[in-house]
């Protein structure tokens, strides 16, 4: 089980960290600053938007201005998870996923 921290490892450390091993790239950001200006941009250069999820893409989930990354495999979204305690990482169907969030999208690497 890999534990949900905030300040050292999340969802977007996942997500980026499955990215990384499926498709041989090397994106990296500074513990911190997974939610700044600075990432956003890199994932707009380095991920483009597609409408339906194919596998080993970069999922990008929202809610109520929360912002939330997971990793699309084999029909699942594996993601890590905080409900309030300590999180693990989880896979979850799409319907659930469209349950729990106003908005999903979903981006391969470019």
């Amino acid at each position: 089980m890999i534990l949900y921290d905030k300040q050292k490892y999340n969802c977007a450390h996942h997500a980026i960290n499955r990215i990384n091993e499926c498709h041989n790239t090397d994106i990296h950001f500074a513990d911190g600053d997974e939610w700044q200006v600075s990432f956003i941009r890199m994932m707009r250069k380095r991920f483009t938007e597609v409408s339906k999820p194919v596998n080993n893409c970069l999922v990008v989930m929202t809610s109520r201005g929360v912002f939330h990354l997971g990793f699309f495999t084999n029909w699942m979204i594996e993601h890590n998870y905080n409900t309030g305690g300590n999180g693990s990482v989880i896979l979850s169907d799409i319907g659930t996923i469209n349950s729990d969030f106003e908005r999903v999208r979903y981006y391969v690497v470019n």
